[in-house]
């Protein structure tokens, strides 16, 4: 089952699909270990896919629309293209898809692109993953679905941090890409 979670991920990522259904999935259906290594390695390597798909067969088309939504996106191609890549990976909110797609302006070698999506994705899984597996504890330890159940320990503190991550990304946002986005 290992196997053919990896490779669905890894088709599902190329085809430009949501994280988070697969992340729920991991969740229920294996522990917190295997799923977060599995997760990892799988929308990594599919993002990595993708920017290759993008980056050689499409990387005009892909150009052209994103400059129109994003004109300011091409003033970002300086010497720091990996430290602003990354810094946008981190960023929550942006669609998976476009931050594998929107790598073509940074003029990233696959390599750089395939540490720079693992290292920046790691810790947005770790704390998705965690809400879920919450979720699935309250599920199946309690009969009674109420507020109190829903704040436990282990929703209330992995949501904490997707808080305080969010509230990061907001000050990464504003200080290094406050004309892009």
């Amino acid at each position: 089952s290992s196997i053919g979670y990896v490779l669905v991920s890894v088709i599902w990522i190329f085809l430009l699909g949501l994280v988070s259904p697969l992340l729920l999935f991991s969740s229920f259906f294996f522990n917190f270990k295997l799923g977060f290594l599995l997760s990892i390695f799988a929308f990594t390597l599919g993002a990595t896919l993708t920017y290759i798909v993008a980056n050689n067969f499409f990387e005009e088309i892909a150009k052209k629309y994103l400059n129109k939504k994003f004109p300011n996106l091409k003033n970002l191609n300086t010497q720091n293209n990996v430290f602003y890549f990354f810094m946008l990976r981190l960023i929550p909110g942006i669609p998976y898809s476009l931050k594998n797609i929107i790598a073509i302006f940074f003029n990233l070698n696959t390599k750089k692109f395939f540490l720079i999506t693992l290292l920046a994705e790691l810790p947005q899984i770790f704390i998705l993953m965690n809400i879920f597996l919450g979720f699935k504890k309250v599920i199946n330890n309690n009969d009674d679905y109420n507020l109190a159940n829903l704040l436990s320990f282990e929703i209330f503190f992995p949501i904490l941090g997707l808080f305080f991550f969010l509230l990061l990304a907001y000050f990464i946002k504003k200080k290094f890409f406050k004309k892009v986005f």
